[in-house]
């Protein structure tokens, strides 16, 4: 049997092909889902909606609609230590390793609680509660289209200063 001959491979192995055709095609419809609503998302914040396509910039739009743009930048270092680490320490079998853990999750854990924060701060600024900015961040597939593309309007939240 030619193992390379898809006409002659097991039933099982069509099937499983097929799955994974479809969980590809299940994540790039949630990934375009996700695309187009955070698109209408920035053009009610009065943002361009093509800016959700650049990478890193996106980020760094998101945090200025939500009046946070430095926690962009907190967030973007937690993640380039993250990576510097990880090339450094990656054949070491050390006590730096053990640090290096440590450090991965104190940065996963922080960059998490921001992630949270930030979904809040979104769902507060299209007039939603904090349990819909939870949802936000648990759910966003659900979420983020229905503050797309339902009646939620922008309103800049108010830095208080003292």
């Amino acid at each position: 049997m030619n193992i390379f001959c898809l006409t002659e491979a097991p039933k099982e192995i069509m099937l499983n092909m097929g799955y994974v055709g479809l969980t590809i095609g299940l994540m790039l419809m949630l990934v375009v889902i996700l695309l187009v609503s955070y698109g209408r998302i920035f053009a009610k914040a009065g943002q361009s909606g093509w800016k959700v396509l650049i990478p890193f910039y996106n980020g760094h739009i998101f945090y200025k609609i939500i009046w946070r743009s430095a926690i962009w930048w907190v967030l973007l270092g937690a993640g380039l230590l993250l990576t510097i680490y990880s090339l450094l320490l990656q054949d070491t079998a050390t006590f730096l390793t053990v640090i290096y853990s440590i450090l991965t999750v104190v940065l996963l854990i922080v960059m998490g609680v921001l992630l949270l924060w930030g979904q809040i701060k979104l769902a507060k600024s299209f007039g939603k509660c904090v349990w819909y900015g939870i949802g936000l961040f648990f759910l966003p597939v659900i979420f983020v289209p229905i503050i797309a593309f339902g009646g939620a309007t922008y309103s800049s939240p108010v830095i208080k200063r003292k």
